[in-house]
């Protein structure tokens, strides 16, 4: 009989990236080991869900408290966290994560931490905390995650990242990398994909190739790059749809709320994008299907890409900064420059990117949820 582990973390309909993929993988593993107990956080509202899923902690300074009466009180010795600055709340429940971590492993508890982002420290100036929407004095903020990030691997007993690149960024952390593992974000496989005419028409767009931009509307994701090129492309057989959300962290402040509203007003303006902030989990393949490139103009990468995933998912020819540099085939990266999009933007809607998506496509298949959960599981079973 399996050995019943916990997963830790918010789990959809909780919102967030990393509740979606908690929810995903779990939907896997759950197949592979009928044990496993999800200690999610709670929510405002009851729900009729799996009875493995267990909402029994807030997001504030009781988690640590909440989570160890429950893993006592079933007896489980395995767990695996799901890692991310604001999950359990605040910036100060970030930095008690490790020592609850150190707890658990006082009590003969076996911990496996997936790190959904891992900030390149070499990256961190005055331009990545304004980009960010954070103060404060670099060489104080590097030192901060450096301790943040270097406490949670060393109590843990295993680590899991997303990219190797993350995997590198992790030696100027103090890390033991041996105890560190790459496993790539899970794909959703999709059998029986939406039409690319009824989306289309679904969001009322004309027959065009058509880009996407998906994801919240943060200074790294590179925004100012895809504005830039707009103005300087002159023709209009294109579409762009550009969906991006509120930040949630961000939400309520002054300067964000301009910053929003400036990137808003610019692309509704632009009679070939149309704009949409949130977008409901139940309409968001239209938006992919209806494209035919997605777009990731990011200044920094810094955490595996849930959009990305998507793309990937629903077939989209993929092109990205260089940030994403040995994480995307070589020919769909450009520069950080306006024409060097531009000059890509083309050739992708002049179909010399095509037989790119035939690779797009095996990754699909490599990193296909149950690919995912059993390496997943793999780990937390050595």
């Amino acid at each position: 009989m399996d050995e019943e582990f916990a997963l830790i973390s918010p789990i959809f309909p909780s919102s967030g990236g990393v509740a979606t993929y908690t929810k995903y993988l779990f939907d896997e593993e759950i197949k592979i080991n009928k044990n496993i107990v999800v200690l999610a956080d709670k929510l405002s509202i009851k729900l009729d869900e799996n009875k493995n899923i267990n909402r029994c902690w807030d997001k504030n300074l009781k988690f640590p408290y909440q989570l160890s009466k429950e893993i006592i009180k079933r007896k489980i010795k395995k767990i695996h966290i799901q890692q991310e600055m604001h999950i359990f709340g605040s910036k100060i429940t970030a930095f008690i994560l490790p020592f609850f971590i150190l707890f658990l492993r006082s009590i003969k508890r076996e911990i496996t931490v997936t790190l959904h982002g891992v900030v390149p420290l070499n990256e961190v100036d005055k331009d990545f905390l304004k980009e960010n929407g954070y103060s404060g004095n670099p060489v104080l903020i590097k030192l901060v995650l450096k301790i943040l990030y270097s406490l949670i691997c060393l109590f843990s007993s295993k680590i899991i990242v997303h990219e190797k690149k993350f995997k590198d960024y992790l030696k100027d952390y103090w890390v033991d990398i041996d105890k560190v593992y790459v496993i790539g974000h899970g794909i959703k496989s999709k059998d029986n994909l939406l039409s690319k005419k009824i989306s289309r028409e679904r969001l009322g767009l004309q027959d065009k190739y058509t880009f996407l931009y998906f994801g919240y509307v943060t200074g790294y994701k590179g925004i100012e790059l895809l504005m830039d090129a707009l103005k300087k492309i002159k023709y209009n057989d294109f579409n762009l749809i550009f969906v991006g959300s509120v930040h949630p962290r961000l939400k309520d402040e002054p300067k964000y709320k301009d910053y929003y509203n400036n990137i808003k007003d610019f692309i509704s303006n632009d009679k070939r994008c149309i704009f949409s902030g949130y977008v409901d989990e139940k309409d968001i393949d239209y938006y992919f299907r209806a494209a035919d490139c997605s777009i990731f103009p990011y200044t920094v990468q810094m955490s595996s890409s849930g959009p990305m995933a998507l793309a990937i998912a629903n077939e989209n020819l993929i092109i990205a900064s260089e940030s994403f540099n040995s994480v995307v085939l070589k020919k769909l990266i450009f520069k950080r420059n306006p024409d060097s999009l531009i000059d890509l933007m083309k050739q992708a809607k002049t179909g010399k990117l095509n037989s790119e998506i035939k690779e797009i496509a095996n990754m699909k298949k490599r990193l296909s949820w149950t690919n995912i959960a059993k390496k997943t599981l793999g780990v937390i079973n050595k």
